[in-house]
């Protein structure tokens, strides 16, 4: 084929993942091709640039795992707590004197906590830090003894400092990807520099058949009919998609 298919529409209404791919296809295809496009390198590497940020943008937003480790480490740092909390309260009913005294100390400690097991993720680290100090001064530490909830204590500061240094790590992750944006707004910056490119891979082509040789002619329409290979396939990815019972190949 001697033009590029028309891919406008297509490429604004792929899915994030379909862009993702369409471009990586495109990207390979282009550098697989570099020496016969020297003459418009730089749009060769403008557009390889905007889609490495693609590319590190899609991957991010799609860290799924991590969340999850992050919402496994909050819970268990709660229920960590909690068997702090339900030792106390069940030594609290105990008919030893001296172990409800021990339970009203730290029952009394508690209660500046009450409200940890519904506290909002942002919050929960500080929360439990305070919560590890207090259970750790001189007076509280004898009843936490008595009660054998010293390691229970060790367990939920290190269950907290592993939350803390996952959700820390997180929040630099989505302050960086404040700075490089997100895929709606890198989407169209790297559709512009298709654009450019294509037309202007068009260009050359049309001047190569004019006045370039035959292998300057042969090697610049490989690239075309690579392209529009890609385009061809993403066009019956997105028809399917919008067929009733039609199933979409990889």
């Amino acid at each position: 084929m001697n033009t590029i298919k028309k891919y406008g529409i297509l490429i604004r209404r792929l899915r994030d993942a379909e862009h993702f791919d369409f471009f990586k296809y495109n990207t390979e295809l282009i550098n697989a091709h570099l020496p016969a496009l020297e003459a418009i390198k730089p749009l060769c590497q403008s557009l390889c640039q905007l889609f490495a940020k693609e590319d590190k943008i899609f991957k991010r937003s799609r860290k799924a795992e991590e969340t999850q480790l992050i919402r496994t480490t909050y819970r268990r740092t709660r229920n960590e707590f909690m068997i702090i909390k339900h030792t106390v309260t069940a030594a609290a009913y105990s008919n030893d004197p001296a172990l409800k005294a021990v339970a009203n100390t730290l029952e009394f400690v508690l209660r500046n906590f009450k409200t940890l097991p519904s506290t909002p993720m942002n919050e929960t680290s500080a929360l439990v830090a305070g919560l590890v100090q207090d259970l750790r001064q001189p007076k509280n530490a004898a009843a936490v003894a008595i009660l054998q909830l010293s390691a229970q204590v060790g367990k939920l500061e290190a269950s907290n400092e592993t939350f803390r240094q996952l959700y820390a790590a997180r929040a630099q992750e989505h302050e960086a990807s404040a700075e490089q944006g997100n895929m709606r707004s890198i989407r169209p910056q790297v559709d512009k520099s298709f654009v450019l490119f294509t037309r202007t891979l068009a260009g050359l082509y049309a001047t190569a058949r004019a006045t370039g040789t035959p292998a300057r002619v042969a090697a610049l329409k490989e690239i075309i009919d690579g392209i529009n290979a890609i385009i061809l396939q993403y066009d019956h990815i997105y028809a399917r998609r919008h067929t009733p019972g039609s199933e979409i190949e990889p």
